[in-house]
């Protein structure tokens, strides 16, 4: 008799990630895609640093560089000056959404730098990503106090782990020959190992919080308090998954308290309104650049 196949059981699931874990802490998991400035640049915004600083780090990288000038020239910025210069790109965009900028360029580099055999796993996460992004951007603009720039970077990570993982089973043929074992691979190791790659990409406390907590139905909240980060998200892939009936979110309820603490209901589409509508345009416009 045979023992299960790799990938498959508890004892393999583990082995995998230690091994995935220890290859994303040591830079070893075949992801070249992210370069060293732009993980300076967050260690930078996530310590505070000023807008001369940040755009001296950005410098380093020309292609880097190059991102930040053309987000700052963008449609979306609603200004007729070009901008020429790494400090004004960073007075403009300001450093919240700098560094979600700079975030959004790192898992572009993630998805560019994906071999043959997975590519088309990753690019597939990377815009289910993108557009839970400017989903998250939308709905706190129109229906809460967190900063857009926040909700949209939660979006943005929220499946971090998910990016390694991949990177990891494009290593190993019978991981690859064998989908089964790689969605229970993936159930299993995807949320640690996202864990250890939102530390290594310098991620503010709060936004690795509300991705820990993204699909609890139930918090403990005071009865009176109005929506955090948390239930923007969870709200946001609500709205991404609607019409998708094997998401872990389908069978939520309509009257879940994160989408209650929103004034959302579940049986309704979140962005039918028009000024919602237009928040979730400018938030993707945002991500097309």
């Amino acid at each position: 008799m045979t023992g299960p196949r790799q990938g498959q059981g508890n004892e393999g699931s583990y082995a995998h990630l230690i091994r995935i874990t220890e290859s994303v802490k040591a830079g070893k998991l075949g992801m070249p895609g992210v370069p060293e400035a732009a993980l300076r640049v967050r260690q930078l915004i996530a310590t505070e640093a000023g807008a001369a600083e940040v755009a001296a780090g950005m410098a380093a990288d020309p292609s880097l560089a190059a991102y930040i000038l053309k987000v700052a020239n963008g449609v979306s910025q609603r200004s007729h000056q070009q901008v020429t210069s790494l400090s004004t790109a960073v007075t403009r965009l300001g450093l919240r959404l700098v560094g979600v900028m700079v975030t959004h360029y790192m898992l572009m580099q993630l998805a560019d730098a994906a071999g043959k055999r997975m590519r088309s796993q990753v690019e597939e996460l990377y815009n289910r990503s993108r557009l839970l992004a400017a989903y998250c951007h939308a709905l706190a603009r129109r229906h809460s106090a967190v900063p857009p720039e926040d909700a949209m970077l939660a979006g943005l990570l929220h499946d971090l782990g998910a990016f390694p993982v991949l990177a990891y089973v494009a290593g190993h043929a019978e991981l690859r020959s064998d989908p089964a074992a790689v969605e229970a691979l993936m159930a299993r190791v995807r949320e640690p190992v996202g864990g250890v790659m939102l530390r290594t990409w310098h991620c503010p406390p709060g936004i690795v919080e509300a991705i820990v907590h993204r699909r609890q139905l139930v918090r403990s909240r005071p009865a009176n308090a109005g929506p955090d980060l948390a239930d923007v998200l969870t709200a946001a892939q609500v709205e991404l998954y609607r019409d998708d009936e094997g998401a872990p979110c389908w069978e939520w309820p309509a009257s879940a308290p994160a989408l209650k603490r929103l004034g959302l209901n579940a049986d309704s589409p979140f962005v039918d309104g028009d000024p919602t509508r237009v928040a979730l345009e400018e938030a993707g416009d945002l991500l097309a650049h």
